[in-house]
């Protein structure tokens, strides 16, 4: 390897001194969360074959706080706005486009080389709706569920085996735990939980199996669950939204925490799969059957294999 290597870093490596780099294609983006997935392939030789990679850019959170120094706050805002340029008035309302050299940091995650699987997880994922009636739930949407192997949900027996993820908490009864979403497992700040309920409760694979007998259980989730997470992250019960999805990313019970205050969660629980917990608990006093009787709407992701399942 030639000096000029050492000093780089495989992301430079690929990006500036590689003559065999080509980008292949833009796989995704999410303009509101300012992050963009780039599929490109490259190789270091010219006797190699080539590779793929996959470059997840993402602009990092602004970092400014007003601090007793008016003057040197000022002077941060004074650095970003130097270049600022209007482009857009109306009113009392108007835009700037400036470059900011000071905040504007990016976050880079390199995936090299890159399989398919890997470059299949972050194309853009687009979604249909679908309407479900309890018959097209057995005819269809259950031999799908059954078809799907139990490895699938091993991770979640590993965790009452204490061989993985350490719980943040566990309910009065014993029946349930409540751990950091994986997806949060890294931010000791993001209030993005799961609640999930001992191996006893595994025959329960989404909504269309609850009924009465499986009330308690759920107002515990909404309740001592609840007092769990407040307690955790120093807030109050009321800023904690609870919810199922429908159809869920896995077929063990299980629900969903979030902040009401943190607009980086809002598609997760606002999507069309999202069901407030305690409207299922009503629903259900309402009628034991309730969801063995109605259709639910809820949106698929294209070509997966439960897509397959229902076009069938």
């Amino acid at each position: 390897m030639e000096d000029s290597e050492k000093n780089e870093n495989l992301l430079q490596r690929i990006i500036f001194s590689n003559k065999y780099t080509k980008i292949i294609e833009i796989l995704s983006e999410n303009q509101l969360a300012c992050q963009i997935n780039i599929l490109g392939e490259t190789k270091f030789k010219e006797e190699e074959e080539y590779s793929k990679f996959i470059l997840k850019i993402h602009k990092k959170e602004f970092n400014f706080t007003i601090n007793e120094n008016n003057n040197q706050s000022l002077q941060i805002l004074q650095q970003i706005f130097s270049s600022s340029k209007q482009f857009f008035e109306n009113d009392i309302y108007t835009k700037y486009l400036t470059t900011d050299l000071i905040q504007n940091k990016i976050d880079v995650e390199l995936i090299f080389p890159a399989n398919q699987k890997q470059i299949d997880k972050y194309k853009l994922i687009t979604y249909e709706l679908f309407h479900e009636t309890y018959d097209i739930y057995l005819k269809k949407t259950l031999p799908y569920i059954n078809s799907i192997q139990q490895k699938d949900v091993t991770w979640i027996f590993n965790i009452f085996e204490k061989k993985t993820e350490e719980p943040i908490g566990e309910a009065p009864s014993k029946k349930f735990l409540i751990l950091k979403d994986y997806t949060a497992v890294d931010n000791d700040k993001a209030l993005i939980c799961l609640g999930i309920p001992i191996p006893e409760y595994s025959y329960v694979k989404s909504i269309r199996d609850l009924t009465q007998k499986e009330l308690p259980l759920l107002e515990e989730f909404y309740n001592e669950g609840k007092k769990i997470i407040a307690k955790k992250f120093g807030c109050k019960e009321n800023e904690i939204k609870a919810y199922l999805h429908y159809p869920p990313s896995f077929y063990y019970l299980h629900v969903h925490y979030i902040s009401v205050n943190d607009n980086n969660n809002s598609s997760s629980s606002c999507i069309n799969r999202a069901i407030d917990l305690n409207e299922i608990i009503q629903n259900i006093k309402l009628m034991n059957d309730y969801y063995q009787k109605i259709t639910i709407d809820h949106t698929v992701q294209v070509d997966s294999n439960l897509y397959k399942a229902l076009i069938s």
